[in-house]
């Protein structure tokens, strides 16, 4: 494995400094002279300027990445991948990154922490994984995978990433585009011609582009579309399903988180290359990148070969504790949400988006990471 030490102003660095840079002035107040908190992602997690984060969770250090796969969630056990660059401590204040100091911190007390995190959220088991520049990188199992049957997480135990899978697609259409098979800012109905949305009841031309940045308008709650099934077709049927919706904003106008933006791109993916979403995402993403143990979820099937028995088994919060749970199928939303990876390639993965790791997609991947500037920030962006 060729490791490379990434300098202070290239890859997340950069784009994490850069948006803090555009949105230092733009802090809402409470009205009586504090910050306010501003939610992380669109999940629980909250940061404050100058505050705390409200919502202890992992996330990326400036000279380490902090990835965790949980399990006590309504989906089965997930990923949580939060971009913030910090020195020090994962668990302080994300926004004072350049006032801190550098300090490391023994693997004792981040497993102390990591068990008292687990306790408070009654989670059964997990995987954590820390990419640390010029130290070994801990990819390290605790609790359990199979409560019924005492079964430990390892590094390699197989767990759904959820909306993390969005990064999987997206590198795909980029790869696409390099390709000359898909242009992102041509209509969306240039590849699905029946695929319509709709303002203030007019048609509206789409944009790849505006999908994969979720500036497309498409309401957050457009979930309820994704058809509950296990078909191969399930994917078509839920983005025609979602054809016709009304649009919450004008395209390319503003930012508004949707997982069904990532379906109609996973079903772009389909059209332009002439594959299954799976078999794409197999051959042209996970393959190339030497993940041999990510792949998409599709229900009923058949674990790849050597990977079977891996897989953790869900939980979800049900009468004060966290209880076994089997995920409905979801065949369609699986661009946004059903890749399944494991502590060993999550940190092969993150190794490439820090440009620690030598990869056939480099640029790709570094091109992933720009954020769309024509849109103004808001208290998501």
């Amino acid at each position: 494995m060729n490791n490379r030490e990434q300098s202070p102003g290239t890859g997340l660095n950069r784009l994490y400094e850069n948006t803090m840079k555009k949105n230092e002035n733009i802090w809402p107040s409470n009205g009586n002279g504090n910050t306010k908190c501003l939610p992380i992602g669109g999940g629980p997690a909250r940061a404050c300027k100058g505050g705390v984060v409200k919502k202890e969770v992992p996330f990326v250090g400036k000279k380490r990445m902090y990835h965790v796969m949980t399990g006590a969630t309504p989906r089965m056990f997930i990923l949580i991948f939060l971009l913030l660059v910090i020195y020090g401590f994962p668990f302080g204040n994300p926004l004072r990154a350049q006032e801190a100091n550098t300090t490391d911190y023994t693997d004792t007390q981040l497993e102390e922490k990591v068990a008292e995190l687990m306790e408070k959220g009654d989670i059964p088991g997990l995987a954590l994984v820390v990419i640390r520049p010029g130290k070994e990188d801990i990819v390290k199992g605790f609790g359990l995978a199979d409560t019924d049957n005492d079964v430990p997480v390892t590094p390699g135990t197989l767990f759904e990433i959820a909306s993390c899978s969005k990064a999987y697609t997206a590198l795909a259409a980029l790869r696409l585009e390099q390709e000359g098979l898909l242009d992102l800012d041509a209509p969306v109905t240039r590849y699905l011609p029946w695929f319509t949305v709709k303002y203030d009841g007019r048609d509206l031309p789409l944009t790849t582009r505006q999908l994969l940045h979720h500036t497309s308008g498409i309401p957050w709650n457009s979930m309820k579309y994704v058809v509950k099934t296990d078909h191969p077709d399930a994917l078509e049927q839920t983005v025609r399903a979602l054809s016709g919706i009304e649009l919450e904003y004008l395209p390319g106008k503003r930012f508004l988180y949707a997982s069904a933006n990532y379906d109609v791109v996973g079903l772009i993916i389909r059209e332009v290359s002439g594959l299954q979403y799976e078999k794409y995402m197999a051959r042209n993403i996970f393959t190339p990148l030497g993940l041999s143990s990510t792949f998409v979820l599709e229900p009923g099937m058949e674990m790849p070969a050597g990977l079977e028995g891996k897989m953790a088994v869900g939980h979800k919060m049900g009468f004060f504790k966290s209880r076994p749970y089997d995920v409905l199928p979801y065949r369609g939303n699986a661009p946004a949400g059903y890749i399944v990876s494991n502590g060993e390639d999550t940190a092969r993965w993150l190794k490439m988006q820090l440009g620690l790791q030598v990869n056939p997609m480099e640029q790709l991947i570094e091109a992933s990471h720009q954020r769309d500037e024509s849109v103004p920030p808001n208290e998501y962006t």
